[in-house]
């Protein structure tokens, strides 16, 4: 497969809402690279932007698709965890 890294596409930043924290946005901030899409997992505050969590990095994925639903699982699995 073969990516344009100057692709204006990217990088990409996509908010997800966290019903279980009204206050908070989960955050997944896609880029392209040499080997793929990597994307960053973060959880934000609403106001502001300021990161709260550092949730993981996924490298080396094959499409801004994929890299979404992976980003997203980190996520729902990370809120898992801490929650009580």
């Amino acid at each position: 497969m073969a990516f344009d890294i100057r692709n204006p596409e990217f990088p990409r930043e996509i908010l997800v809402p966290l019903e279980s924290h009204p206050h908070l946005l989960g955050r997944l901030t896609l880029n392209l690279v040499h080997d793929g899409v990597t994307v960053e997992v973060e959880i934000v505050q609403k106001d502001g932007r300021k990161i709260w969590a550092m949730v993981d990095r996924i490298y080396g994925i094959d499409s801004d698709h994929e890299a979404m639903d992976l980003a997203v699982q980190k996520l729902s699995d990370y809120l898992a965890r801490k929650s009580p």
